[in-house]
């Protein structure tokens, strides 16, 4: 049951949203979708700041296709923006943590921040991150939500540059549209902005099925790991099922013999292994070629194309569990030890290429590599310049922060002939869902780095296909910008 606050009231309260929905259940509203001035919530403007305070988190809209506009109101209308001529930029925060400095609360310090909806555009913006931190950022702070509310999509929305003047009265309850407000004070307002979902929720309703399984998937792999490395065996045999694909040889389908094959595995040097999963997909969705040509015939004999395989990393290696995803149960029904760990990113591309937000951020931090892979082929330093910025991250071991510095680590390299690493690109992911990779000791990657930010995988030719580099690539307001490389 939805009940629609009074406009009258709501223009005293929040000039900028004249009404709003409010889920109820048991007499009790839901107060995160209720917009207020949020009293005592940590991350609240008034609030006593300490390093233990939150920044409020909410999470996109449900739906697909989310496009971010500016909105003003006078109590009784909204007019919605294709534009955002405001001096702030929508983003979203990689850490809620507030603190004080000076006197002056603010984002912690390690905190990176992903542009969403640049200040002065003209065009309506795009959704391109992931997230739920909001944060505008201006000329001279960083503020966070003070309220939000949430509605089915308007009835109406405007083109790049124009504008559309939506009656109170037209919105109706819902969850396509998020509506968000910031302010640092009682004073003074920042700007509103509204993301929608132009694409209908039930695509959303099927990816939400499909994250449960894979929760499923994901528990089942890590006890049936667990028990492998403790090592209990009879633990082990309640978290399988057969037929179980055993190191990609053979679909075992007793068992008992399961069980003698299974007790081979159960050795004191797997005691040190970890077992935290990095990545959960859906077998269907994998790139053939993570597994060898017998190995995957093997897997499509007993896993259906939405049943799962775990990964989990592992220095220098991974392992991949297959798991049998039902109704009320998920057992394990294979494990391959051994694989590269360029296996996690592959399954990170794969969930790049699925996310419709990314799209336009993925294609230029390619098309940013190729040009730079251009530029260093025929030796055009300049060129080179103009598609990098500092700090630069170098090879994860040192940051480089003065441009003439890293324009001389350049011209050297082109003088003595070592050129760019790699030579043609084979793989793009963002840096967050294969962070695992390079977490080795003394790697400056996270300090330059934000989770947002693109890897480009490259590779040589020939007899040097084998050595693969990367390069890191952050994406601002349409332009991208190299901030790092590595091997």
């Amino acid at each position: 049951m939805y009940k629609t606050l009074s406009a009258a009231f709501l223009a005293t309260t929040l000039p900028w949203l004249a009404w709003s929905v409010a889920a109820q259940e048991k007499g009790k509203a839901d107060q995160r979708d209720v917009p207020g001035k949020g009293g005592g919530r940590p991350g609240s403007p008034g609030v006593t700041y300490t390093n233990r305070a939150a920044a409020a988190r909410v999470d996109a809209p449900r739906g697909t296709a989310l496009k971010i506009y500016t909105v003003t109101a006078d109590g009784k209308s909204f007019t919605i923006n294709g534009f955002n001529k405001s001096e702030f930029t929508l983003a979203l925060a990689s850490d809620d943590r507030i603190v004080r400095q000076g006197g002056v609360a603010t984002f912690h310090p390690s905190t990176t921040f992903a542009e969403q909806y640049a200040k002065g555009s003209l065009r309506v913006g795009t959704l391109s991150g992931s997230g739920n931190i909001w944060t505008v950022r201006g000329p001279l702070e960083d503020a966070w939500l003070s309220s939000w509310s949430r509605s089915a999509k308007p009835p109406r929305l405007p083109e790049d540059g124009k504008s559309v003047i939506i009656p109170a009265k037209e919105l109706q309850p819902g969850g396509e549209a998020l509506w968000l407000r910031f302010a640092t004070g009682p004073r003074e307002q920042l700007p509103s902005f509204l993301i929608v979902a132009t694409l209908p929720a039930q695509e959303t309703e099927k990816a939400d099925k499909a994250d449960k399984g894979d929760q499923q998937a994901k528990e089942a792999a890590e006890q049936f790991l667990k028990a492998l490395l403790k090592p209990d065996l009879e633990a082990v045999m309640k978290t399988v099922d057969v037929p179980f694909c055993l190191q990609g040889r053979e679909n075992i389908k007793d068992h008992e013999r399961l069980k003698k094959l299974l007790e081979s595995f159960l050795a004191p040097a797997l005691a040190k292994w970890e077992y935290k999963a990095g990545a959960v997909a859906a077998f269907g969705s994998l790139p053939e070629n993570i597994f060898s040509e017998s190995e995957h015939k093997l897997f499509k004999e007993i896993l259906t194309k939405t049943d799962c395989i775990v990964l989990f990393p592992l220095p220098r290696r991974a392992t991949a569990i297959a798991v049998r995803v039902e109704e009320t149960k998920a057992r394990v029904v294979g494990i391959r030890f051994g694989l590269s760990p360029l296996t996690l990113a592959f399954v990170a591309e794969q969930k790049d290429k699925g996310d419709k937000r990314a799209v336009q951020a993925r294609e230029i931090a390619k098309e940013t590599v190729q040009n730079f892979l251009k530029a260093g082929k025929t030796k055009d330093l300049e060129s080179i310049m103009k598609l990098v910025e500092v700090p630069w991250s170098n090879g994860g071991l040192r940051t480089i922060k003065d441009r003439e510095e890293l324009k001389k680590q350049f011209s050297n390299s082109l003088e003595q002939g070592r050129g760019m690493p790699g030579a043609d690109i084979f793989l793009i992911a963002r840096y967050g869902p294969i962070r695992e990779l390079f977490a080795e000791p003394g790697r400056d990657f996270d300090q330059i780095v934000g989770k947002e930010d693109w890897v480009v995988f490259t590779r040589g030719e020939g007899k040097q296909k084998e050595n693969v580099g990367m390069l890191f690539v952050r994406v601002r307001e349409g332009e991208g910008k190299i901030i790092g490389a590595g091997r």
